[in-house]
């Protein structure tokens, strides 16, 4: 009888932990796998552009965007290489004794800076451009030529020697980022705000 009673205690304790083992393979397998993903080379993906956005669209005053987006490129390239340079001085004096320091600020010292400002990208990272970061004139709201800046994977196009700016962008790049920006644009205002920034930003992630 003793036997009988531990035999049917083992079969019922083998089958609770069958059971058990069910339940953590089937949660195991409801788990999302994770994705390991290149920030920097997630450009947004749009879709078909509904009759207001394709409207709103074509009447893009495309010769003004590309100007907002040169005067914005300038202006951030000399942040971008100052900022560097304050940083390279910053270590060399940290490296460096109170009575050298004075030295490596003029002379060899600038101009080991002035090399690392040349040398580096003129921008931040993709994945650093923030809502913030892009919205040039801080009016809460980015236009075509402030998103194209984190939209589009250009490099600047140095100028002519007798062009005070050469042109950043062509027109099938503004139109290129055009297309994304009045998809996410939807409330059809013509600017992003921070939602629908977040929108596109996540698009290349998700789509």
């Amino acid at each position: 009888m003793k036997n009988l009673v531990s035999a049917a205690a083992i079969s019922i304790s083998a089958l609770a932990l069958a059971a058990c083992d069910n339940e953590v393979e089937e949660e195991v397998e409801e788990e999302p796998v994770a994705v390991s993903v290149d920030d920097e080379n997630l450009y947004p993906i749009g879709g078909e552009l509904n009759e207001d956005q394709q409207a709103a669209f074509d009447a893009m005053d495309r010769d003004a965007a590309i100007a907002e987006y040169d005067a914005n490129r300038i202006v951030i390239e000399r942040e971008e290489a100052e900022a560097r340079s304050a940083a390279s001085a910053e270590s060399r004096s940290a490296d460096t004794t109170a009575t050298n320091s004075a030295d490596t600020t003029s002379g060899d010292g600038a101009q080991a800076a002035n090399a690392d400002a040349a040398t580096s990208k003129p921008l931040r990272p993709r994945s650093a451009m923030t809502f913030g970061w892009l919205d040039r004139n801080d009016d809460g709201k980015l236009s075509v030529a402030e998103y194209a800046i984190w939209a589009l994977p250009t490099k600047p196009n140095p100028p002519e020697p007798n062009d005070q700016v050469g042109p950043h962008l062509t027109t099938d790049e503004i139109n290129e980022a055009g297309t994304t920006f009045f998809y996410f644009d939807e409330d059809g205002d013509t600017y992003l705000s921070p939602a629908e920034f977040t929108e596109a930003r996540n698009s290349g992630r998700y789509n």
